[in-house]
């Protein structure tokens, strides 16, 4: 996961400098993004520094009435600099407003420069008199995302077909989900992470929401590999809500057969999840073959012991119940 992070934060720092790179700067702009993870921002800070060395100078600001001096980063493009800041516990959001002023303001050392704002609170003042760089048209908007990955997927030489059919497959699940509630950029982590590694590992399978699938390898046609990595994903969020929200010893029984969910049981906290699915169906499969115990006569079913009288009734009368 940490590296899967790592090249995301490259990813979108890169996404950054090629914005402010084709952008006709002439001072006094101010973008912003917004990223709620905790210690996201300063990594992103961190990663934009790395790659625009060459072109990166320090920058200080001492205010009128504050004891330090703030100091940061400025990235020239094209003899216009853009102001890098990260609004951290130690910045106030006083202090991001100060700075956000005396950019507009275009004198002495703000003369020529543009502002970007990283922050992980949402705060009134700073979404105010800047750009956001997430919203729509903006290089860092979902669903301008989407179709970057969609396309850099489509184009990709390494991937295998089946690789390739995953990754759509997240993508269009990302998609149906955006629609009914709010995603994260971080969303898309994983698949940045498979794209810039040109393969898919088995440990990256459940950032993807499903189990490894070797069987994968050896098909085709679409349309089954499609069928395929629906299925592998509804067995995966179907067996990852029983482990997060029920009893996974017991729960798991209506699913797998009883040396599955053992199996599964036995691993060490998620190591479940690098089964390979071709198990995971093996035992949903066998366990649909039980028999499930019979009532016989009609119900309320008499079960008559020595001196004991007892009453059986089933949830239904289909053989599932």
């Amino acid at each position: 996961m940490h590296n899967s992070s790592d090249q995301f934060y490259k990813y979108l720092a890169n996404i950054i400098l090629d914005f402010f790179s084709k952008s006709s700067l002439e001072g006094g702009e101010r973008y912003r993004f917004f990223m709620e993870e905790k210690g996201a921002i300063k990594s992103l800070y961190n990663e934009i520094y790395d790659l625009a060395k060459h072109k990166v100078n320090p920058f200080t600001y001492k205010h009128p009435k504050g004891a330090e001096p703030y100091q940061t980063y400025s990235i020239s493009f094209s003899g216009q600099k853009v102001i890098v800041v990260v609004a951290e516990e130690n910045v106030s959001e006083n202090f991001i407003v100060t700075l956000r002023n005396e950019v507009a303001a275009q004198k002495d050392d703000f003369d020529g420069a543009s502002l970007l704002v990283l922050y992980g609170v949402r705060l009134d003042s700073i979404d105010k008199g800047s750009e956001d760089l997430s919203k729509a048209g903006m290089p860092l908007n979902l669903g301008y995302l989407r179709q970057q990955l969609s396309s850099q997927i489509k184009h990709d030489k390494t991937l295998k077909a089946h690789e390739k059919e995953i990754l759509d497959f997240a993508l269009d699940k990302m998609e149906q989900a955006l629609a009914i509630s709010s995603y994260s950029i971080f969303d898309y982590s994983g698949i940045v992470s498979t794209l810039n590694k040109g393969k898919i590992n088995i440990e990256d399978y459940q950032e993807l929401g499903l189990f490894p699938h070797k069987e994968l390898e050896t098909i085709s046609d679409s349309a089954i590999l499609k069928r395929k990595i629906e299925l592998n994903n509804h067995r995966f969020e179907e067996i990852e809500h029983i482990f997060k929200h029920g009893d996974s010893s017991s729960d798991l029984d209506r699913l797998l057969t009883e040396n599955g969910v053992k199996v599964l049981n036995d691993c060490p906290g998620n190591e479940w999840k690098l089964t390979d699915f071709g198990k995971i169906d093996e035992w949903v499969e066998k366990r649909k073959e039980d028999t499930p115990m019979k009532f016989i006569g009609d119900p309320p079913y008499d079960c008559t012991l020595p001196e004991v009288n007892v009453f059986g009734r089933a949830d239904g009368h289909t053989k599932a119940q």
